[in-house]
């Protein structure tokens, strides 16, 4: 009886100790994977490989997007192989498992709910290609508190601060509406929100978005994999655009602006208001009601900022707000970012933007119920 307790003692010893190494195993690879985007891109064309037998026309399809956006080519491989590239995989959850640095495939699972939704799968690639979500950034705390009590334990590297020397964002700010960004409630231990912003509350319907890439998401896509497209870049683009690698004579720009430097306000669609709206001192008002789409940059004397006031906004409900179908405000001084989008109601809340402009888009619909009222001024 006691060589049997012995051998089951070390039986079960020998359990627990492959448990733990594999847990340090998995935990490597994903420090491997989370911390370096620095070296971690791939030589183009990007060779993939799908290993599943259902259908593979949204992978496909987000494939095909990245590539009209961008200068990224991907070609498919017919069989597996070990070297760089992406290899692509049903899995019980969705991972990445970085390899490219070393020289090895990546692996990118994808759970049997992500495979068959596209935005879900841009988000993957997304952070496959060398994006991070903005809660990792270096800069983070200005932007997002991390509740690291409502984090479950095991997944605590998730949210790790990546070294300012360890990833490359291209003078890019933080961005609340990224595809790269988490659900605020993804590996949380009872559903509780596992980061928030601090600036604004009402960024917090926009986290964890999964419709589609943002404008600053391809800008860092193609500047961590086109910069050398153009052999002479065109220079001078404003509000957030950069040189595009798919007409090297003019500005990729930011939904909202247009022409060639982006320096003009796009065309609305709707019945609006001028283009080009002054804030004074005195408080003025702009009406929103339309089936359409309204775009507007109110500008105030130099050294003055705008302040907006939302006095009632009723807009179309999504769990997920986002720059479709939503009132968006575009107050921080990087026009390329995503602005705050609502998609409920609000009332009497004010911004105070950090410059002179910013600018509004109102995407209509057919039906009257919505609109939105807004108040605006200078201020010092």
């Amino acid at each position: 009886m006691l060589y049997f307790n012995i051998f089951l003692f070390l039986i079960i010893f020998q359990l627990l100790q492959a448990n733990d190494n594999e847990e340090k195993l998995d935990n490597n690879r994903y420090k491997r994977g989370i911390v370096s985007t620095i070296n971690s891109t791939f030589s183009l064309p990007i060779l993939y490989f799908i290993k599943f037998n259902i259908t593979t026309e949204p992978l496909k399809l987000a494939l095909t997007h990245i590539s009209k956006k961008t200068c990224i080519k991907f070609r498919e491989a017919k069989k597996p192989f070990k070297k760089v590239g992406l290899h692509i995989q049903w899995g019980t959850y969705n991972n990445i498992i970085y390899g490219n640095k070393y020289g090895n495939r990546t692996l990118v699972n994808l759970d049997k709910y992500c495979i068959n939704d596209i935005g879900c799968i841009k988000h993957i690639l997304g952070l496959a290609l060398g994006l991070i979500p903005h809660h990792n950034r270096w800069d983070r705390d200005q932007y997002v508190k991390i509740h690291y009590n409502a984090i479950n334990k095991i997944m605590i590297n998730k949210f790790k601060k990546v070294n300012w020397d360890e990833t490359k964002i291209f003078n890019t700010p933080f961005d609340y509406g990224s595809i790269s960004n988490y659900d605020v409630y993804y590996y949380s231990k009872k559903y509780h929100r596992t980061y928030s912003p601090i600036q604004e509350s009402l960024y917090m319907p926009m986290l964890g978005q999964r419709d589609d890439f943002t404008h600053n998401d391809i800008k860092l896509l193609n500047d961590l994999y086109c910069g050398n497209v153009c052999s002479t870049k065109i220079k001078g683009c404003k509000n957030g655009g950069y040189p595009d690698p798919k007409n090297c004579s003019q500005c990729r720009c930011p939904p909202g602006f247009t022409s060639t430097l982006c320096d003009k306000v796009e065309d609305s669609t709707g019945v609006c208001d001028k283009k080009i709206l002054f804030a004074t001192k005195k408080e003025k008002t702009l009406q929103l009601r339309t089936s359409g789409r309204c775009t507007h940059l109110i500008i105030s004397p130099a050294k003055t900022r705008v302040q907006i006031l939302i006095d009632d906004s009723v807009t179309k409900y999504d769990k997920i707000c986002t720059t479709k179908g939503s009132l968006e405000i575009r107050y921080r001084h990087n026009k390329g970012l995503t602005g705050l989008c609502l998609c409920r109601t609000v009332k009497n809340h004010t911004l105070e933007a950090v410059s002179g402009q910013v600018l509004i888009r109102y995407m209509g619909t057919k039906s009257h119920k919505y609109y939105s009222i807004l108040k605006y001024k200078a201020i010092q």
